[in-house]
């Protein structure tokens, strides 16, 4: 019995050939909607809930952090509370350990507010820890660019 040998170019052609039609016959798969701007992450070290936002007050250029409660843009006319849930131009609780796109209106999130009367330690995605200090003043909404994905990772009250 002999061994057959067949030429290393004809060999990586048929390979080819194979794994081709293979890819061709997986199905295509079903995914939840891709994030289409900021992202932001409550990690597990972080010790509380956090406020995301879906909308951002004014155009790009306006100021990247406002002192509120919550933003103009969480409001609706002849309405005075804020809109708070999975819906457009609101704002939702982010638990621990939560996701923003785990909310399908927050594939896209504008901004996330750092607690009254507490330390904030966050990062964006390959930067470095920073933290904003809200001791004794009014809680800060920050700005989460299109292309920018947020970590909050410890909350001190």
């Amino acid at each position: 019995m002999g061994v057959t040998r067949i030429p290393v170019q004809r060999l990586i052609v048929r390979l080819a050939v194979i794994v081709g039609t293979v890819i061709a016959l997986i199905p295509p798969m079903t995914t939840p909607a891709l994030a289409a701007g900021g992202e932001v992450d409550n990690t597990w070290t972080s010790s509380r809930a956090v406020l995301i936002s879906n909308c951002w007050d004014g155009d790009d250029d306006d100021p990247y952090i406002k002192e509120s409660y919550f933003l103009d843009c969480h409001y609706r006319e002849n309405d005075p509370h804020p809109v708070i849930g999975n819906v457009p131009r609101a704002a939702i609780s982010l638990p621990v350990g939560g996701r923003s796109t785990d909310y399908s209106e927050y594939n896209d999130t504008d901004a996330v507010r750092f607690p009254a009367g507490c330390v904030t330690t966050a990062h964006f995605w390959g930067g470095s820890q920073y933290d904003t200090d809200r001791r004794g003043k009014l809680p800060l909404w920050g700005r989460v660019r299109g292309w920018q994905h947020f970590y909050i990772d410890k909350i001190v009250c």
